[in-house]
């Protein structure tokens, strides 16, 4: 069996880690508050940045947040 990571406690590391696990619930309060006020997100939709829409730069985002969750072990089996 594998033994948990240990981190310290504290410094940026600590607080990079817990905003990284605590991913999917930013992305709960997201899609509620999408849900529930829509205007709050209607710049997303026809927003640009380089000339690509703001929808493909925010699926590359939470691809790669979801990417760095990840560990070798999840692609063990």
């Amino acid at each position: 069996m594998c033994e948990p990571k240990s981190i310290e406690r504290r410094g940026l590391p600590y607080l990079i880690e817990i905003a990284t696990n605590l991913f999917p619930i930013w992305i709960l309060i997201g899609m509620i508050l999408a849900l529930f006020s829509p205007s709050l997100f209607s710049w997303y939709a026809t927003g640009k940045v380089l000339g690509t829409s703001l929808i493909v730069w925010g699926l590359a985002v939470i691809m790669l947040a979801m990417g760095m969750t990840l560990s070798w072990q999840d692609f063990r089996y």
